[in-house]
């Protein structure tokens, strides 16, 4: 199982994580009652500092780059590790490309050098997502951290918020508040579009329309699809953002706890302990804020996607009865066929009989004129005298005659009906028995 790391120390594998290069980085940095250096440790003072990595140009049109893309080199990245504590389940945080926070309390708070660092970042699913890496020294009540993947509005928003925080507030969960507050916006503003989108989709050129359309197109059944499947990815995104608040909710009341507990009274004074709790409070109160906001944003979805789903669902059963309808007038269609054939059927049948009544009626007479056509002729003399023929002598004509017609007639018949199937034949492709190679 792949544990969460507690030491501070990285490896060169936890670098390699990242890749580096030459961009623009910003620092904000507030200290009570005055300016001081968070690099020197005899020079630390409460306050925060905080370092604001810019994003790097999208890999191709349309993918963002990843926030591991970092905008200086790796031995300023390692100045920025020991300066500020950063701990290295950053790159594990990252990694997951999830919404995710986790804590760790490094040291007690009997320790001057007691530390809790914290990390955490926005769902890579959806655009603009971001990062953070934070370390809370308790003894002086500094807070440092890096923000990663930062682009120019977020930025602005985070130096404004920033510039009008009073360091009272200062608390270990304070950065990681502020990330939630730039989720809220982020989630906020693309549940508010897709609200419109759906709005849209009632509106006609001549104001509401309140009944379905049943015969839209193939372009508007993909809109709605779209739509759709929008509503559910953006819910489940918010459903899991709502559970890393609720864990962030939970380390807040945690850490009130433990500083209130007799081990931190060496450390902290008692001014230093309340204020602490104060803002853990105001922290806390905050996270549940967004979580109900969360709430009503996870309905709006879930309402745009039920509503999608019933039309989708509506549309497709109004298809299904329409080929039900075509169907059985096919069905009808394919009754009258077969009615139709089985009258033909039966007319064919009484044709058959009829020809071989014909037929039979043919052999029966055929023989009987053919006898009665040769007798007739002049080749047969019934009257004749004594010492004359009653058969002519030209009767051997009369047989080579018939025999000649009758094989140039079956010849005929022959060639013209082998012509006819070798035509079939070629035509359709099909490859005479006979003339299959062996």
């Amino acid at each position: 199982m792949d544990w969460e790391c507690k030491s501070l120390n990285w490896t060169d594998h936890d670098f390699r994580n990242f890749r580096y290069g030459l961009r623009e980085t910003t620092v904000v940095t507030k200290f009570s009652p005055n300016k001081a250096s968070f690099l020197r440790e005899n020079e630390r003072k409460p306050g925060l500092c905080v370092i604001l990595c810019s994003r790097d140009e999208p890999v191709f049109e349309g993918v963002p780059a990843r926030i591991s893309y970092l905008p200086f080199e790796r031995y300023v990245f390692n100045t920025i590790i020991e300066s500020l504590y950063i701990h290295p389940t950053i790159t594990r945080t990252i990694g997951r490309e999830v919404a995710y926070f986790s804590i760790q309390y490094h040291g007690n708070c009997e320790a001057k050098d007691s530390k809790i660092t914290c990390t955490a970042r926005t769902s890579s699913r959806l655009h603009d997502d971001i990062a953070l890496s934070s370390t809370f020294l308790l003894e002086p009540g500094l807070n440092l951290a890096v923000i990663y993947g930062c682009n120019d509005e977020q930025k602005e928003q985070i130096i404004h918020r920033l510039d009008t925080l009073d360091l009272s507030y200062n608390h270990p969960t304070l950065l990681p508040g502020l990330l939630a507050q730039l989720e809220r916006i982020r989630i906020v503003g693309m549940t508010d579009k897709l609200m419109d989108k759906f709005v849209l989709r009632g509106l006609v050129d001549r104001g509401f329309d309140r009944e379905l359309d049943l015969d839209m197109d193939q372009t508007r059944l993909s809109s709605f699809l779209k739509l759709c499947f929008e509503s559910r990815d953006l819910r489940n995104q918010t459903q899991t953002v709502k559970k890393q608040l609720a864990k962030m909710a939970a380390e807040t009341i945690k850490f009130g706890e433990i500083i209130s507990q007799k081990d931190a009274e060496d450390l902290l004074s008692l001014g230093e302990r309340k204020r602490l709790k104060s803002a853990g409070e105001l922290i806390d109160s905050q996270l549940s804020e967004i979580t109900d906001e969360f709430d009503d944003k996870i309905n709006d979805c879930k309402m745009i996607g039920d509503n999608m789903s019933l039309t989708m669902q509506t549309v497709w059963n109004n298809f299904a009865r329409e080929d039900n309808k075509t169907s059985l007038k096919l069905s009808r269609v394919n009754t009258d066929l077969a009615r139709a054939s089985t009258g033909l059927s039966e007319d064919m049948k009484r044709d058959s009989s009829q020809m071989r009544s014909i037929a039979l009626l043919t052999m029966v007479f055929l023989p009987l004129s053919t006898v009665a056509s040769i007798f007739s002729t002049t080749l047969f003399s019934w009257d004749a005298t004594e010492g004359k023929a009653v058969i002519s002598g030209y009767l051997w004509v009369f047989i080579v005659i018939a025999i000649g017609l009758t094989s140039v007639t079956v010849g005929v018949w022959y060639l013209a009906t082998s012509y006819t199937r070798r035509q079939e034949v070629s035509r359709q492709g099909i490859i005479p028995l006979y003339q299959v190679p062996v």
